[in-house]
Formats: structure tokens, C-alpha cells, sequence
């Protein structure tokens, strides 16, 4: 429910101004703005991670999206260059809504309990991601294996679904790059965890890893933004879009070389952010942009 006197979209559905996203052309019968939301356009870029019949039924979606919208809102600038590109005839109303996130106040609980629970090493990385093919942890072992042949012992938590549906091998072909290559002691796999552990194991992690291939806008980004946590990134359009002026070390996306380097510097002696927390500022930018999508030209 949405409420903004100056440029409210009325319906006839009681008790309902606004719908997002909505793909449908009704609601139990009445007329609501089709307003839809693109996340990214991973298919076009990564192809080899999708069959002919995934990357068919995207482009069908899409297609429809552009036949039938009020308005297409984009999570980033980076998204929508994308979908100008693609669809340079389109003539839908659109918009660029980057969230972000709250979390909840956790400067009361106790890391150690946490830290027990999963058997946590007093320092470590954190890669937070669902185990996608395309967030790329293998360039994280990578780096990793580099590192401890060289006689550097660093440690990596991850924490995510370990289930990817484009390839149901993946978790498993990590796990057996772990084990030959020695990396046992210097890998957790914690999977599918509660959101508040995550959040404390975020909180207290030496920095926060993102080594992904591609991304529409990333909560894991946005997370350690929250947390003002120190971020090392694979060098996105995206990934940079995000950070703004905020401090972070990127790295090329499948530069194993590159990465460990960056994991060795920063592991003894990592840039602490010395500036104030504003990312309650971002949350009011959210706030604004997302109210400003009802002063849009809707056709009811």
C-alpha cells in the first residue's frame, strides 16, 4: 500500500494504490498498472550457463515485458544500458530502483556462540553467496590453492544454497577441488544458514568476498555496505555502481593470480573503513525512488 497525496495511483481495487512488480493484467478483475521488474540480463552475457530452452523462455519474458508494460524498472543503471541495447525500439516508461536492506539490531547478540556453533576460526573471509555457477567461488579456490602453496594458510567461510538447477554438479565439483588440493582446513562450508547468523558472521568477518561473474545488483554488496564491512569485488560495471565512493579492492572476475594477491595484502593488513556509517541514507534514497514510481504516467 502506497500513499503519496501528489501523484497516488488510483485504482478501483479497494484498498490498493499500487502493485510491484506486477506482471498480471488484473487483479480479481481490476485494471492495475503493469509495472514490471527486470533483474538482469545474465543470459545474454553468460549463455554457456543456460540451455537454448532457458535462454529462449528470458527472451520470450522480456519480449513481453516491452509488448505490454507501463512501466520496466531496472535495478541498476548497469541493467538498463543492457535493455537499451537489446531493445533499442522500445518506447516503455522506465525506471532505475537500486535497493537496499535493513537488518536487524545486533550489536546485543554474541558473536561467540555463533562463532562455537559453526566452528569459526577467529579470522577469516566471508563469501555470503548462494552457490550459482555464476558467482564464481571456483576463482576463490583458486586463489586460495595459490596462497597455501606458497605457505600462506588463509581461511574462507561460505555460506548459501549449495543447489544451482543450471548445474546440479557444482557444489560438489567445489568440494572435490577442496579436498585435492589440500584446502580442507582452510575452507568452511556452513550452507543454507539463518539470516541473523549470517548477518553476525558478516559482521565479524576480516572482509567480505564477491567474486561473481555477473549481477543485476547484489544483496551481498548491499549487506556489507549496511554493515560498513570492508569488500573485495570482481571488477562489475555493477559492482562499482553500487560502491559509489565507498572504499573496496576489485579484482579481474577470473583472475585467480590477481585475487590472491589482494587476499594476501589485505589479509594482514586489511583497509579498515574510517568513515561514519551512512547507509541509512541509502535506505531513504530506496525509500524516495520507490514512492516516485506511482508519480509515473500508469494507464489505468
Amino acid at each position: 500500500l502506497m500513499r503519496r497525496d501528489s501523484c497516488l495511483v488510483k485504482t478501483k481495487l479497494k484498498g490498493i494504490d499500487f502493485v510491484y512488480p506486477n506482471y498480471s493484467d488484473k487483479i480479481y478483475g481490476v485494471r492495475i498498472p503493469k509495472v514490471y521488474w527486470i533483474p538482469d540480463f545474465q543470459e545474454v552475457f553468460l549463455p554457456h550457463f543456460f540451455t537454448e530452452s532457458q535462454r529462449r523462455w528470458r527472451r520470450n519474458h522480456q519480449l513481453n515485458m516491452v509488448k505490454k508494460a507501463d512501466l520496466i524498472v531496472f535495478s541498476s543503471q548497469d541493467a538498463l544500458g543492457h535493455f537499451k541495447k537489446m531493445y533499442p525500439a522500445y518506447e516503455n516508461q522506465t525506471a532505475v530502483l537500486p535497493f537496499a536492506v535493513t537488518h536487524p539490531i545486533l550489536d546485543d547478540l554474541d558473536f561467540k556462540k555463533i562463532k562455537e556453533k559453526y566452528e569459526l576460526p577467529s579470522k577469516f573471509y566471508f563469501s555470503p553467496n548462494q552457490f550459482w555457477i555464476h558467482k564464481n567461488h571456483i576463482t576463490l579456490l583458486k586463489a586460495l590453492k595459490t596462497l597455501k602453496n606458497k605457505g600462506e594458510e588463509i581461511m574462507i567461510v561460505f555460506s548459501g544454497k549449495e543447489y544451482d538447477y543450471r548445474s546440479p554438479n557444482y557444489f560438489d565439483s567445489l568440494k572435490t577441488f577442496v579436498v585435492e588440493n589440500n584446502l580442507t582446513n582452510n575452507v568452511r562450508f556452513l550452507g543454507f544458514i539463518d539470516r541473523v547468523d549470517q548477518l553476525m558472521i558478516l559482521k565479524n568477518s576480516l572482509a567480505v568476498v564477491q567474486p561473481s561473474l555477473f549481477e543485476g545488483w547484489s544483496t551481498v554488496v548491499e549487506d556489507a555496505k549496511a554493515q560498513n564491512k570492508f569488500l573485495i569485488l570482481s571488477n562489475l560495471g555493477v559492482h562499482k555502481e553500487q560502491l559509489m565512493d565507498r572504499d573496496a579492492i576489485f579484482f579481474e572476475a577470473e583472475d585467480d593470480r590477481m585475487l590472491g594477491e589482494v587476499l594476501l595484502k589485505t589479509w594482514y593488513d586489511v583497509p579498515m573503513e574510517s568513515v561514519q556509517n551512512r547507509y541509512h541514507e541509502d535506505i531513504e534514497r530506496f525509500g524516495r525512488k520507490f514512492l516516485e514510481l506511482t508519480c509515473f504516467d500508469l494507464n489505468i
